[in-house]
């Protein structure tokens, strides 16, 4: 969730209704297993956005806070409020510095995936976070940041997923030419679960260090590459094997056609720690095209699709305690819509989304087609 940068208020309101043809993301094992269960649904989610901005000189004091609720015709077991807010403080100094420090909380229904899983837990998320980027030198530029947070559940068998969050990520570049640089940055992260019950050979936290090259090339007024790539070690939850290491980048394209049309393709690769206690981490593949259209003042439409190649790896010694391990999965998404704005406070938006994900084992594998309509006022 964003704070905004205006000086000023703004108040939104929005209603949405979605069709899932497999909300509860069940696969045909587990669907056939027990049909009593309502896989297709339609969720009502009515939400209102309060937005606050004031500037004093260069730095402004911001506010944001979205709230809702949502109806699950079907699972009504499921229907559940939302609450997130954010608070934050954009400050510079001189011409040369300049930062953010922010607070953010939030209140949501944790996800779920399997019939074992179809119980409303409540998922609460809070981070404290400050940034600050400064001209050196005249072409270059150093920015560093820092992140403090924590999550908790409130099903008692969701427990063994709370986790407190600490990270840092810092950054030098080298400005070559407008829209364009080379750099290097360094990140690291690390995930601990204190109410996560331990077996022999396991600890309750995982870390991520990352070091990467950057490359941003403006290639004229319309096009920009953008390119990454450098090493990541992930220290999993194993106390018996050496950590994970591999190579992680990324490559993107962005191109401004005829500026109505955007198309953005990206490309990635890159390894993380898994919340499930027996895996170490994953290692991720993926792919991603979009195109974000403005055909008119009134009308605009978005449409993007992606496939995600994912590994999982475990401790040798692991011997898993059901049938079948989730190893590796593919998964496939589209998603396309449009958006009709009717004078300066109204919007309606129409669109669909379509997801399908094949692991080694069918247990895992599901399909799930969706559509929407959106309507949305806004007072600025």
């Amino acid at each position: 969730m964003s704070a905004p940068r205006v000086d000023g208020l703004s108040l939104a309101a929005m209603v949405q209704e979605t069709y899932y043809d497999n909300f509860l993301r069940l696969s045909d094992i587990e669907q056939s297993a027990d049909p009593s269960v309502k896989t297709s649904e339609f969720v009502t989610r009515v939400m209102g956005d309060v937005q606050v901005g004031r500037n004093f000189g260069r730095q402004q004091v911001s506010a944001a806070v979205r709230t809702g609720y949502q109806f699950h015709k079907e699972n009504s077991n499921l229907d559940n409020d939302f609450l997130d807010a954010r608070a934050a403080l954009n400050w510079a100094l001189g011409s040369r510095c300049a930062g953010a420090f922010a607070g953010d909380w939030g209140r949501q229904q944790s996800e779920f995936e399997s019939l074992a899983d179809i119980v409303k837990s409540t998922l609460t998320e809070k981070s404290i976070s400050a940034y600050a980027q400064c001209g050196v030198g005249g072409r270059f530029s150093l920015a560093v940041a820092g992140e403090l947070g924590d999550a908790s559940n409130s099903a008692e068998r969701r427990k063994a997923n709370d986790h407190d969050d600490k990270g840092a990520y810092s950054s030098l570049r080298f400005s070559y030419a407008p829209e364009s640089y080379i750099g290097v940055s360094a990140r690291y992260f690390k995930y601990e679960y204190p109410e996560r019950p331990l077996i022999e050979g396991t600890r309750p936290a995982f870390e991520t260090k990352e070091l990467m090259a950057e490359l941003q090339h403006s290639l004229g007024a319309r096009m920009k590459l953008s390119l990454s790539g450098g090493a990541v070690q992930v220290d999993s939850n194993s106390t018996t094997e050496d950590p994970g290491t591999g190579i992680s980048g990324s490559a993107g394209l962005t191109y401004n056609l005829g500026g109505r049309h955007v198309i953005d393709l990206q490309a990635y690769k890159s390894y993380q720690p898994l919340q499930n206690l027996e895996a170490l981490y994953s290692s991720t593949k993926g792919l991603q095209a979009a195109i974000a259209s403005n055909w008119s003042p009134t009308i605009s439409t978005n449409i993007d699709a992606g496939y995600i190649s994912r590994s999982i790896a475990y401790a040798d010694d692991f011997v898993p305690t059901t049938e079948g391990l989730n190893t590796g999965d593919d998964t496939f998404t589209a998603n396309a819509s449009i958006g009709y704005t009717i004078g300066r406070l109204i919007m309606l938006e129409f669109g669909g989304r379509y997801i399908k994900r094949d692991s080694n084992v069918s247990s895992f594998d599901y399909t799930d087609k969706s559509v929407f309509v959106m309507l949305r006022l806004k007072w600025e």
